[in-house]
């Protein structure tokens, strides 16, 4: 028994000796980065959150450590790594997405899906949706937008998909939730009474066609609420 004992001990000390070893064999160090997942955040940003560079050893590179830092990021959902060796890292993460904006004080919050503020700033990164109507009083980055009606997130994340589906999001397009049954849509200087959601690809998709035939530079309005649209320049 001593002997057996007396063997693990050895084979411990030998495998915890080897491994000393490799975390500063330079064979191993970090030469190849690939990050997967990204949308918002660059590689770049990425790598200086998790605090890489080409000198950390792949053996010795702290995984959990650099998921705990990208998670605190507002943009990461989660985050998990690929060792690849001998010198590769893999990055994989899970972004919450931009779905719209929403105008506040000379910015623009970045909202996703359930109406989370991901960031603010001065202008917008992408065309998507920019959100009018919501009230509120405040804002935290990282946490949902507590609003008079949170069901327009899901609304707006709808849309989103749609203008993005049907190539739309050439022109900021502005969506008036106020009244979440009598939403209306601005396209350059063309107001469009878009109704409620119900029916809201068939909408989107005939929006769409009628976009290709008007001047959306002078005023106008497009009611998509009637059953036959129709559309009149104002004089």
């Amino acid at each position: 028994m001593k002997r057996f004992l007396s063997f693990i001990g050895w084979a411990v000390v030998t495998a915890a000796v080897v491994f000393a070893a490799l975390c500063f064999f330079p064979y191993f160090n970090i030469a190849d980065v690939k990050v997967n997942g990204i949308e918002s955040l660059s590689e770049e940003q990425v790598t200086a959150i998790c605090g890489l560079d080409r000198t950390h050893n792949l053996f010795a590179f702290n995984t959990l450590k650099a998921a705990a830092a990208l998670k605190q990021n507002n943009y990461v959902k989660d985050a998990g790594f690929e060792k690849q060796f001998p010198n590769t890292l893999v990055i994989n993460v899970d972004e919450y997405k931009v779905r719209g904006y929403i105008p506040y004080m000379n910015a623009y919050l970045y909202i996703d899906d359930d109406g989370r503020v991901l960031d603010s700033r001065p202008d917008m990164a992408k065309q998507l949706p920019v959100v009018t109507g919501l009230k509120f009083d405040s804002f935290t980055i990282g946490e949902v937008l507590k609003t008079d009606n949170p069901r327009t997130y899901a609304a707006v994340k709808e849309m989103s998909g749609y203008f993005g589906n049907y190539d739309m999001l050439e022109n900021v397009i502005k969506v008036d939730v106020s009244d979440t049954e009598n939403i209306h849509l601005y396209v350059d200087k063309v107001d469009v009474k878009f109704g409620g959601f119900d029916n809201a690809n068939e909408k989107i998709m005939t929006l769409n066609e009628i976009l290709k035939q008007i001047d959306t530079s002078v005023a106008g309005v497009l009611d998509l609420t009637a059953a036959t649209p129709t559309f009149k320049y104002m004089s």
